[in-house]
Order: structure tokens, then C-alpha cells, then sequence
């Protein structure tokens, strides 16, 4: 078990690889050195190298500390610690894509979601369609994030108008858009790792007694969102019920 082939020498190698590999995938579909469905095979590769890194890298370091104390220890516990970080985020990942819904585009009104314009013109082919899908996902939104819901309140339209976009800046979105007569503000929001690009879209209209805000955040790529459009709106709801 101890020869060239799983030496710690080895072991750390391969646990510097995977790391690096994990990090440099997602950057290199973020810059266009490739589609990103190349990069999710690529981590997939890299899932099962390190994978078998920390779990030979760790059953070493136990051996080890019982048979030859702690002078082999270190060098196998640097290759557990290498590969683990990245291991662990990718389980959490996985574990996210199974426990949430399939689903990409999230609203706190599912009857009458606020419409994309301004974005449109900056999609590309093959990115999702910003056409909701109606029942059958709002149907899924609401099992899994039912605390999804239209910000109602006393502020007349203009105030709220006002204090959703900064509410938008706060969170570090980029506005496309903004009409105030109108009540539309339209944004985006891009990943730091994959350079994935998400569509925002705010509707403030007047009430009998205030007004009300929706939100709608939607993915331009991929089928789960891994419940990354439902917090984003959360966010937003969060910083602008902060008190200015």
C-alpha cells in the first residue's frame, strides 16, 4: 500500500491536482476557453480523483498514526486536507441538486410574474426560455420555497420604486433597466465561478393602500438553480426591509 504508487508524494500531487482542477473548470467556461457542459465533465472526472485521493489519503494517515506514529502523519494528512474542501462543496452541490426542485426561474407572484424586456435582447440561442411555465413550476416553488412572497406595504410607489433599487445595488446587481412610471426595473446578476448569468425583474405597482413589489429571478442556463434564484430574492427582500 506504502510503495511509489500511494506515496505521500503521489497522494499530494494528485490532491494539488484536483484542487486546482476544480478551480480552474469553472473559470475556463466563465472566459469562454469552453462550454460550460465541458466543464461539468471535467469536475466530474475530478470528482472521482479526489475522491479516491482523501479516502486512500485518509485510511494512510489513520494507518500511520497506529502503526508508525506521526512521523508519516503529515504528508498524508496534507493530501486529506487538499482534496477535502473541494470534495465537500461538491457533495453539497450534489446533495442541493437532489433535495430541490428542478427548476430555474423563481417569482413571488406565480398567477402574473413580472415580464423580461430588456434582457431579452441580451440572451443568446439556447439559453432557457423567459417564458413562465406556469403551473407546473409554480407548483414546485411553492412546496419548496414557500417564503416566497410579494413585498406589500404603505410606501407609495415611488418610495418603493426607490428603495428596491437600492435594495438591487445592495445585493450587487447590475441594472439594465429602470422606468419609474412604470415600475420596472430589470438586472442581472453573474456567477464569480462559471460566469452563469441570472435575469432579475422587479414590478412595483400601487395598491389601495401602498404598494406592492414583485421580484422574478431567473436562470439563463441550466434546469436546477439549486435554489440559487429563490435566496438571491430573499436578499433583496431582506435589504429592503433594512431599515435606511
Amino acid at each position: 500500500m506504502t510503495n511509489t504508487l500511494f506515496s505521500p508524494r503521489v497522494l499530494q500531487i494528485g490532491a494539488l491536482i484536483f484542487l486546482l482542477g476544480c478551480m480552474a473548470a469553472p473559470l475556463a467556461a466563465k472566459f469562454d476557453l469552453w462550454h460550460f457542459s465541458s466543464a461539468f465533465s471535467a469536475l466530474r472526472v475530478l470528482f472521482f480523483l479526489g475522491a479516491t485521493v482523501f479516502i486512500l489519503s485518509l485510511f494512510l494517515t489513520i494507518r500511520s498514526a497506529i502503526k508508525q506514529g506521526k512521523k508519516l502523519v503529515m504528508p498524508y494528512t496534507l493530501a486529506v486536507l487538499l482534496s477535502f474542501p473541494a470534495l465537500a462543496m461538491m457533495l453539497y452541490q450534489v446533495s442541493q441538486v437532489s433535495a430541490l426542485p428542478h427548476i430555474h426561474d423563481i417569482t413571488t407572484d406565480t398567477d402574473n410574474p413580472p415580464a423580461f424586456v430588456k434582457v431579452l435582447t441580451l440572451r443568446k440561442q439556447g439559453d432557457n426560455s423567459a417564458i413562465y411555465e406556469g403551473a407546473m413550476i409554480a407548483t414546485q416553488q411553492v412546496e419548496a420555497y414557500p417564503d416566497i412572497n410579494p413585498l406589500i406595504g404603505r410606501l407609495k410607489p415611488s418610495q418603493a420604486f426607490t428603495q428596491i433599487l437600492a435594495s438591487l445595488h445592495a445585493q450587487g446587481l447590475n441594472i439594465v433597466a429602470q422606468d419609474p412610471e412604470q415600475g420596472h426595473i430589470e438586472a442581472t446578476s453573474t456567477t464569480f465561478w462559471f460566469g452563469f448569468i441570472d435575469d432579475v425583474v422587479v414590478r412595483v405597482s400601487a395598491t389601495d393602500t401602498g404598494s406592492r413589489v414583485d421580484i422574478r429571478s431567473a436562470s439563463r442556463v441550466g434546469k436546477s438553480d439549486i435554489g440559487k434564484n429563490a435566496k438571491r430574492i430573499r436578499g433583496i427582500i431582506n435589504a429592503f426591509n433594512e431599515p435606511s
